[in-house]
């Protein structure tokens, strides 16, 4: 099955996002002073995670489109949730500088990647 250009956009902007996510996990590991005894262990495990969701996106899974597309509303509602709450406890809120800068570019990049798969995508039925 041929895709349109529209998809095949939207796949590479996933594949985008998850670049930004893997420099986001270089962050925190430089500020950990790259030693690998060091290694941010949960950054790399949600990195490994989205990075097997994309792949099973750009191959066509229909089940890993809608779990891309709830994680993402789920990530939305939190970081809007979080930029409500002025008195949040700092602990929730770690980010700081171009770490949220980051997350802010790899989220917006996963919204508009989501959105152009489900728009050229005709049904969301089985794969």
């Amino acid at each position: 099955m041929a895709r349109s250009s529209r998809a095949m956009s939207g796949i590479n902007l996933l594949w985008l996002a998850l670049g930004v996510n893997a420099l986001g996990v270089l962050l925190t590991w430089s500020r950990l002073s790259f030693h690998l005894a060091n290694i941010p262990v949960l950054p790399v495990l949600v990195f490994v995670f989205w990075w097997f969701i994309t792949a099973e996106v750009s191959a066509g899974r229909a089940w890993a489109r809608i779990v891309y597309l709830a994680l993402t509303v789920l990530e939305v509602l939190g970081m809007i949730g979080i930029s409500l709450i002025p008195t949040l406890a700092s602990w929730l809120v770690y980010r700081g500088g171009i770490a949220s800068l980051l997350a802010l570019v790899r989220l917006v990049l996963q919204v508009a990647g989501v959105a152009m798969l489900l728009i050229s995508t005709p049904r969301l039925r089985g794969t």
